[in-house]
């Protein structure tokens, strides 16, 4: 639903997509992407499809991928960026730390080609692997297969320590709005409207 209203909101035919790219980590298996179903479900036969995992961050990575496939590919016009969490499965529903922050959804965009000066302007990536076990979905992964998952434990559900995690947000977003603000040669009085990727104040 959220791809077919992002192609209506463009103004183009699902046909004129050539490429689906898709971030999760809930698809329905494990492995095709989830990419190839919506590609499929759209009838984009010309689309290619893949899917990326890297969390919260998703979606802006996949932007910022589609951007960079969009300037280097030679004939490529329209992308289809789609970010989906079908999260409940997977939530202790008696744990508050996870319970109340995590839900189902889905958000869709066009990425096409805009007149200079418009669009994506710049992009800044980071990761700290040291916060590595801070928020983490273990089972079905390769430590965590399914003949070997002990439900008793918990590894089924989404576990996040929230100190952790807050303490990432507190410590680098900043530091990557001065990145980003410096390599677009912009200021913070430049910016209108900031949004912020956060389950709290």
């Amino acid at each position: 639903t959220a791809s077919k209203k992002a192609i209506e909101s463009a103004r183009i035919k699902a046909a004129d997509i050539g490429l689906v790219i898709c971030c999760s980590y809930s698809g329905d298996y494990l492995f095709p992407p989830l990419a190839c179903k919506i590609q499929h479900a759209l009838n984009a036969e010309r689309a290619g499809a893949f899917d990326l995992s890297a969390g919260s961050a998703g979606f802006g990575i996949a932007l910022e991928i589609g951007a960079e496939r969009l300037r280097s590919e030679l004939g490529l016009q329209h992308i289809l960026v789609v970010a989906s969490a079908v999260q409940s499965p997977f939530l202790d529903k008696s744990n508050p730390q996870t319970a109340v922050l995590f839900g189902d959804g889905a958000s869709a965009a066009v990425l096409s080609f805009v007149p200079k000066g418009f669009g994506l302007l710049g992009t800044e990536m980071f990761s700290n692997g040291g916060a590595f076990e801070a928020i983490r979905l273990r089972a079905g992964g390769s430590s965590f297969p399914p003949k070997e998952i002990n439900k008793e434990e918990g590894s089924q559900y989404l576990e996040m320590d929230g100190l952790a995690v807050g303490k990432q947000y507190l410590k680098y977003v900043p530091v990557m709005i001065e990145r980003i603000l410096k390599k677009t040669g912009l200021t913070l009085a430049d910016i209108d409207l900031f949004l912020f990727h956060q389950a709290n104040l």
